[in-house]
């Protein structure tokens, strides 16, 4: 965009009422709320960043990119991690609910038996090292064995082979453990959150061969 049309622009932005721009503030990073707070007719900007901070803005699904943004600033980093360590506390306590509602865990080999199979219900988390390794985590309802309470965390990083499962006894506390455990790691490992997602599948023939991608319950982080 050239000088004049930036210019043309600002002009524009400026002419409209103040809760018209703030509804396009709405729409746009506070990265680039940043950049637009030192250009000439952007003042508005800055009332609205205060806004942002005030109502904690960050912590909407909106706004998911601005708490992985806000991390890389130190003043910030606390408030961003004491917000993850709430987020996996209400994350534990849902998917436990969500998982004894229908029923508990499942075995696998009992999900294909089943006249009406219950939902499957999964965490996902991943994440970035070092700029291009990725870590991933994911937990949910299918147990190993056929038991009611057993279920098991597939894991690919830097400290286990590809593809490990790990076996969990399906207690709310053993799941906030484990996302605490991970929250821990991105905070002292120097590990990037790629996306944090919760989501419910269908059972359906062949699921676990099914590679396709579940729209999420709730998209806690996503950031690219």
């Amino acid at each position: 965009m050239s000088i004049i049309s930036i210019a043309h622009f600002s002009y524009n932005f400026y002419s409209l009422p103040i809760e018209l721009q703030n509804k396009i503030y709405e729409y746009l990073t506070l990265e680039t709320l940043l950049i637009l707070k030192n250009i000439p007719m952007f003042e508005s900007v800055s009332l609205y960043i205060d806004y942002y901070f005030q109502n904690q803005k960050y912590k909407e699904q909106s706004r998911l990119k601005d708490c992985i943004y806000l991390i890389n600033f130190e003043e910030y980093k606390e408030l961003i991690y004491n917000y993850l360590y709430d987020l996996v506390i209400t994350l534990s306590k849902n998917f436990y609910h969500d998982i004894t509602k229908s029923g508990g865990p499942i075995g696998y080999r009992k999900l294909a038996h089943e006249v009406n199979p219950p939902n499957i219900y999964t965490i996902k988390i991943e994440m970035v090292k070092d700029s291009s390794e990725i870590i991933y985590h994911k937990i949910n309802s299918i147990g190993v064995y056929d038991k009611d309470n057993i279920i098991y965390l597939n894991c690919d990083d830097d400290v286990r082979p590809p593809g490990c499962k790990i076996i969990m006894i399906f207690t709310e506390s053993n799941i906030l453990s484990l996302l605490v455990d991970i929250v821990n790691s991105m905070r002292w490992g120097n590990i990037r959150i790629k996306s944090f997602q919760y989501y419910k599948e269908t059972y359906a023939d062949q699921f676990l061969l099914n590679t396709t991608k579940p729209r999420p319950l709730l998209t806690f982080m996503h950031y690219m």
